[in-house]
């Protein structure tokens, strides 16, 4: 593969990305009892019953020293000989090394053979993770936004990857997303599943996966896919527009956030009771520094012990973290403690609400700053926020790339939808309106149709005029035509905005 495509990469091919790359449990590496005599000190062979079965044998603390020493030299020796090597070669030969884990959407997810998820994260010039199986999901009829059972234990799970990436100075972050949500999702689905990442750091997003064919496996298994078969494929453009514009916006300048929250790697692999109370109390309390919304990375013992005391925080790569946040874990390296012990403290929020459900996000610019306003809450919000500091506030409508100047920084915030404000000292020449219309159209009838078609092994389309019926087995596209009327006529040299309603 390299061979052929050799000539595009660093160009047409950006980067080259890793999935899920991972051990079985429970693995043995090559000389792995030499090595970790070497390392320790004790003999790995006299704990072996506590390296499988999830450690539901480690009682004593020597049997609990020793599984969370078997993980972190597996980590070690993964991190070693997979993850360094595939970076250092990306990046000799002009190539971003991107990718995601096993079980990012885990707090314990370490297990699959990185002992430290964040550890692993670091090793990537784009650090990434996954949201293809409804990980996160849209919240109408009340639903929870993830699954605490099945598919993710902690909502905070995307800032892994910004906070990787920030560590070690660096900007981009991805997502692969919607990759099996199945056929039936809408755009505000899509939405809000694209946003509530782009709100914690996420400023790259793949859309998994765009097959090569419409016919058998590819296109009739793993769905969503995008192919002009698929109803609503010709409006994927809109969709594109407007998540490449939050995207260029969210690596504008730099993230915003003098927080940390601890991520205990010694307590996920202790005993199954161990490990869940850890769980339970990490995912708790990042729970409760979103509520608040209070800025925060994940960090872990390798970072730490990385990071540069400054005497005002822990600095590491772009970051310096005031407020280590620590949730209630039974094991941490006594350096470790050591070192976070005049900054174990609690963060500030950027800003506090009149609606529980907003999320934020800021991005500190030369000329001001960036405020994304993120609607996590099933009803629609409008709200003014207190956000000018003395300074102008421009809204900027990711739909479309117009900026209005808007002092008031009011917004109506559908669910699932960011609120975009630019705060700065500068003047800009904006979209401003002079007269906005509300307008209602009505007298609408279809003037033809698209109909879907799925077979055993082939996607088709089948078209005609407006006169078609839809019942509850038409899937496909119907195109309507209406009219409206102005209320006054538009005079020249005057900007308009006519919002549609019917």
């Amino acid at each position: 593969m390299c061979y052929l495509l050799g000539d595009l990469f660093g160009d047409k091919i950006p980067l080259m990305f890793t999935d899920e790359p991972g051990l079985r449990r429970w693995t043995m590496a090559k000389d792995m009892f030499k090595k970790f005599t070497d390392r320790f000190g004790y003999d790995l062979r006299d704990y072996l019953y506590v390296i499988d079965n999830e450690g539901a044998l480690a009682e004593t603390e020597e049997e609990l020293r020793a599984r969370m020493d078997y993980g972190k030299l597996m980590g070690e020796l993964f991190v070693e000989n997979t993850f360094k090597p595939l970076s250092e070669w990306c990046e000799k030969n002009g190539i971003a090394y991107s990718g995601h884990v096993m079980a990012d959407n885990y707090p314990d997810g370490g297990i699959y053979g990185y002992y430290s998820l964040m550890n692993v994260l670091r090793q990537f010039g784009i650090p990434g993770i996954d949201v293809i199986w409804e990980q996160i999901r849209y919240p109408y009829g009340g639903r929870t936004v993830v699954d605490d059972e099945e598919t993710a234990r902690f909502p905070h799970f995307p800032r892994l990857a910004p906070s990787a990436a920030r560590q070690r100075g660096r900007n981009l972050t991805l997502t692969e997303s919607i990759g099996i949500y199945g056929d039936g999702i809408t755009p505000n689905e899509m939405r809000f599943v694209t946003n509530y990442q782009i709100v914690r750091g996420i400023n790259i997003i793949s859309y998994y996966h765009l097959p090569i064919t419409n016919t058998r496996y590819t296109a009739l298994t793993t769905r969503p896919n995008f192919r002009p078969e698929k109803p609503g494929f010709y409006n994927l453009g809109h969709i594109n527009d407007y998540v490449a514009r939050l995207c260029y916006l969210a690596r504008l300048g730099y993230a915003e956030g003098d927080t940390a929250l601890y991520h205990p790697s010694d307590d996920y692999f202790g005993n199954p009771e161990i490990c869940l109370a850890a769980c339970e109390s990490f995912k708790n309390l990042g729970v409760s520094l979103e509520e608040k919304c209070v800025a925060f990375d994940i960090i872990d013992d390798y970072g730490i012990l990385e990071a540069e005391d400054t005497g005002d925080g822990l600095r590491l790569g772009d970051a310096l973290y005031r407020h280590i946040e620590v949730p209630e874990c039974r094991y941490m390296p006594d350096e470790v403690k050591a070192k976070i012990a005049p900054y174990v403290s609690h963060g500030t929020p950027t800003y506090t609400f009149k609606n529980n459900k907003l999320r934020v996000m800021t991005r500190r610019l030369d000329e001001g700053r960036l405020w994304f306003i993120f609607n996590e809450g099933e009803p629609t919000v409008t709200e003014s926020f207190d956000i000018a500091d003395g300074k102008h506030v421009y809204k900027i409508d990711p739909a479309n790339g117009d900026m209005y100047r808007d002092d008031t920084a009011t917004a109506t915030i559908l669910c699932g939808e960011i609120a975009v404000f630019l705060v700065t000292d500068k003047e800009y020449e904006d979209n401003s309106f002079s007269v906005e219309y509300e307008v209602e159209a009505d007298g609408f009838e279809p003037t033809a149709h698209k109909r879907f078609i799925i077979t055993y092994d082939y996607l088709t389309n089948e078209y005609g005029d407006g006169k078609i019926t839809p019942n509850k087995d038409f899937s496909g596209d119907i195109t309507y035509k209406g009219k409206y009327e102005l209320k006054n006529a538009p005079v020249k040299g005057e900007r308009y905005r006519v919002l549609l309603e019917g």
